[in-house]
């Protein structure tokens, strides 16, 4: 077979190999680790870098670049929306609902999901391998193992949804997670926008707000960036689609197991998504203290 033949066309041998990679052809988050790619792959034939979702290494760190940087804006675009709750002031009590239940239900949807999916993906759930023939002793090993990490994976990616982390996950094992992601983000970004430019359109035509603390500019500029970021995103992230279908249809798609996911991001996904979730509350915390008490005028 001549090197520019049949490119994508993986011998047995290589897809076994390959299935032993961490997840570095399907997402862009994992660019540090591509290079190992190169002593667990020997096919000279095949242009290893076509199996990639971003074939070009330039652009593979740009968009690993771009969703960090993403990622920090929906961080600081969290804290700044819980700041502005309480120490901006409001036009009525019908927008404070409104941005109340906002607020609140971007924290309740993730938590609520997190329990539909312990309940489904977790509990009584047991790995193909209880399906072998072992002794039981091995078997409930297995299956503890096996819902352990499920609760780890499964509690991490809810709290992604919080923080903006869930698109730095690999799109070839968590296409789901990511597309369920995004429209959380536009539902509840575009909710709050809303609803913060009318208000504060409100308190401008009647008088100048009390003390306002630039919170509100500081919340529309990371607003419109988080907008515009998300939209980039989008595009990425459909551009990854459209690559995981060629590489569905010519049979060159490297993709984890259920089994393989959990004991491969379990407990990394949940150490940080827990570092992102008191990095937000500490920011929310510390932003509250510094800013003035908020003062209610006399209507």
């Amino acid at each position: 077979m001549s090197p520019n033949q049949n490119a994508f066309e993986l011998s047995m041998t290589a897809k076994k190999q390959m299935l032993e990679l961490n997840n570095i052809l399907g997402s862009s988050a994992d660019v540090d680790n591509r290079e190992s790619i190169n002593q667990l792959v020997e096919a000279p034939s095949m242009p290893k870098e076509k199996f990639a979702l971003v074939s070009n290494p330039v652009f593979r760190r740009l968009f690993f670049i771009i969703r960090v940087f993403g990622c920090l804006i929906l961080v600081a675009n969290t804290i700044t929306e819980y700041t502005y709750l309480f120490k901006h002031e409001f036009s009525s009590v019908l927008f404070f609902a409104l941005y109340l239940g906002s607020t609140a239900s971007k924290l309740f949807v993730p938590l609520l999901i997190l329990l539909v999916w312990i309940k489904r993906q977790v509990i009584n759930k047991v790995p193909e391998a209880f399906c072998n023939d072992i002794d039981q002793e091995q078997r409930i090993k297995l299956t503890r193992v096996y819902q352990k990490q499920g609760v780890y994976l499964y509690s991490a990616i809810p709290f992604f949804y919080i923080t903006g982390a869930y698109r730095l996950m690999g799109s070839t094992n968590f296409t789901k997670e990511i597309s369920i992601g995004f429209i959380l983000d536009f539902i509840f970004t575009l909710a709050i926008v809303f609803i913060q430019a009318i208000n504060n359109s409100t308190l401008s035509a009647v008088s100048k707000p009390l003390a306002s603390n630039n919170i509100e500019f500081t919340c529309f500029i990371l607003k419109v960036m988080a907008l515009a970021d998300l939209s980039i995103e989008l595009m990425m992230f459909i551009y990854e689609i459209y690559r995981l279908r060629y590489l569905t249809r010519v049979d060159c798609l490297v993709k984890f197991d259920e089994e393989q996911r959990r004991n491969i991001y379990g407990q990394k996904y949940f150490k940080f998504s827990m570092t992102l979730m008191s990095i937000t509350v500490v920011g929310c915390l510390i932003l509250t203290m510094l800013l003035p008490i908020k003062h209610c005028r006399q209507h």
